[in-house]
C-alpha cells in the first residue's frame, strides 16, 4: 500500500508489491481503506481475514481478527470487504461472518 503526495511521489509504503504477507509487515488482497479523524488508516485485509490499523505514516498499529484464520460468529472476520469510520465507531462488512461488525 502506498501513500502519495499531491505530485504522486511516494512518501510512505506498507508491504511489498507482489508479495502477499500474513504478518504485521504487509497485506494479502486488501479490498477497502478508510481514514479516521486522526489520520489512522483502516484496511480490510481480505485474504488475511482481518482489519489492519496503520498510522498516518503507514506504520502498523494493530488489527482486529486473527491473521490467516477466518473466524465466524460475533468475534471474528471472514474475508472483510468494506470498512468505514463514523465518529469513534468502525464498521466492517465481512463475508461469511454474521454480518457487519
Amino acid at each position: 500500500m502506498l501513500k502519495l503526495d499531491s505530485n504522486y511521489n511516494e512518501v510512505a509504503r506498507f508491504g511489498v508489491y507482489g508479495s502477499p504477507r500474513n504478518d504485521n509487515t504487509g497485506l494479502n488482497a486488501p479490498f477497502d481503506i478508510t481514514l479516521d479523524g486522526a489520520g489512522n488508516v483502516y484496511v480490510a485485509d481480505n485474504a488475511n481475514h482481518r482489519l489492519v490499523v496503520l498510522d498516518n505514516d503507514l506504520n502498523y498499529v494493530g488489527q482486529f481478527g486473527t491473521t490467516g484464520t477466518p473466524l465466524t460468529g460475533a468475534t471474528g472476520l471472514k474475508n472483510p470487504w468494506g470498512v468505514t469510520v463514523y465518529g469513534e465507531n468502525v464498521y466492517v462488512t465481512s463475508v461469511g461472518s454474521s454480518g457487519q461488525r
